[in-house]
């Protein structure tokens, strides 16, 4: 009986081992400033950048999107990741740093049965997202077509009157 309880934990421990995600660890993004990189549900990406470590988890993958668990800046602990969906037709750019420009780009390329192929490009991009927000600047009206009907008006007016003086005498 003990064998049994024994092998049978033995046989748990190596499914989760199995079961678990993989790491792989990107190149330098100064050596290369583009890399694709395939990866399957559960796996993380580790990315060295300005002298810190970065992570990106394959949350899950579906037809369409991925879901991203990002953690910026591993030294800190407890890292807080922020959740990204990435799809086909989208891409995102990362501030890793939080200097207020973005470091890095990302797009979906390829996507397969809980897996995905992603690119990552080092960018140089100063016009991050701030958090201030800008009201788009007031359209001019257009009041030609206002005009036109006024005069329209008018001139159905005048004519109403002339013509109706006219049939009057």
């Amino acid at each position: 009986m003990k064998k049994l309880i024994i092998m049978l934990l033995a046989l748990l421990f190596t499914i989760n081992i199995a079961l678990a995600g993989s790491t792989k660890l990107l190149e330098d993004f100064k050596t290369y400033s583009i890399q694709t990189i395939s990866f399957n549900e559960g796996d993380r990406l580790l990315l060295n950048l300005f002298n810190t470590q970065h992570s990106i988890v394959l949350d899950k993958a579906n037809e369409d999107y991925i879901d991203l668990d990002i953690y910026r800046d591993l030294s800190k602990t407890p890292a807080t990741p922020f959740y990204v969906t990435l799809s086909y037709n989208n891409y995102i750019k990362l501030d890793l740093n939080k200097d207020r420009s973005y470091e890095i780009i990302m797009k979906l390329n390829y996507l397969n049965n809980k897996s995905a192929t992603v690119t990552l490009e080092l960018i140089n991009d100063t016009n991050a997202f701030t958090g201030y927000v800008i009201s788009p600047p007031e359209k001019q009206k257009n009041t030609t077509g206002t005009l036109i009907v006024l005069l329209i008006i008018a001139i159905g007016i005048i004519l109403y009157f002339t013509l109706n003086k006219k049939l009057s005498f």
